[in-house]
Parts: C-alpha cells; structure tokens; sequence
C-alpha cells in the first residue's frame, strides 16, 4: 500500500551511507545467523541454504556464505550446484582445509552417481542374451510340453 502524502507513516529515504551500514549489518546478520544454525545438533539445511544465499544476492563472493551455501547445498542432495559453490569458495580461499573437505565430499558424491548411471546404462544396453531371459524361455518351452503330454 502506498500512503497518501500527509497521511500515515513516512520513512525518510536513507542516505547512501546509512544503506550500505544496514546492508553491511544484514551480510553480517544473515552470515552469522547460518553459521550458528550449522553447530545445532539437528540443522536445518534449508534455511542454512536461504540465508547463505541471501548474503549472496547482496554481496556476492562471499567466501563464507559461499562455504555454507555449499554444505548446505550438499546436505541436500544437490552436489552439482554445491560442487559450484564450493569451486568459488576454494578460488578465494585456496587453503582452507572445511572448503577442502566438502569440495572433496561433492565430487566424490557426482562420482559415485556417475557410476551408479554408468552401471543401469551398462544394464540396459548390454549385448548378449541375458540368463533369466534365457530361463524364462526354457520355462515356457516345458510347460507346453506338459499341456501337450496332458493333452489340452
């Protein structure tokens, strides 16, 4: 709703100063709010995720929300995405042994996914007539050699 000039409550318009110490105060807000609910014994990834993003959105680079948007991202099961975060993170902070760590733990998750697709393809596509088949050929061969010794 906008207010009618004279009527309700007008906020005077910030100065540029004044815009980038809320915005300064929200980045350090927001970074500390996800930090604190990545030590609690049951973390919500989610909102870990929402708040490392927001920090993103205003200050993007972050290596700190980019590390924590990563874990968080990783813990939720999308380990391309997190992989992406954490490459930046490691970019800024090459020697960081937590950025290393996840990092290390998102690709290997896409590896052992990339197996997994890798194995159902070699499944699927394999030459060569596959046993059961072969078995369940030899089943019907037999039970219409029963039906014809019974004489249906």
């Amino acid at each position: 709703m906008t207010s009618v000039k004279g009527f309700g409550p007008e906020t005077p318009a910030l100065t540029p100063e004044q815009e980038a110490l809320l915005r300064n105060t929200q980045v350090d807000c927001y970074n500390n709010l996800a930090a604190c609910l990545l030590q609690r014994q049951s973390v919500d990834y989610a909102r870990v995720q929402e708040y490392s993003l927001r920090v993103l959105k205003w200050r993007p680079g972050d290596v700190k929300a980019l590390y924590r948007a990563g874990v968080a991202t990783l813990e939720m099961g999308d380990a391309q995405t997190a992989k992406q975060y954490l490459i930046q993170a490691s970019r800024e902070q090459p020697n960081d042994a937590n950025v290393r760590k996840h990092l290390q733990r998102a690709e290997e998750k896409l590896n052992r996914e990339l197996q997994k697709e890798k194995a159902m393809y070699r499944g699927m596509f394999s030459s060569g007539p596959k046993s059961s088949s072969r078995e369940g050929i030899d089943q019907t061969n037999r039970a219409d050699a029963y039906e014809v010794s019974l004489g249906e």
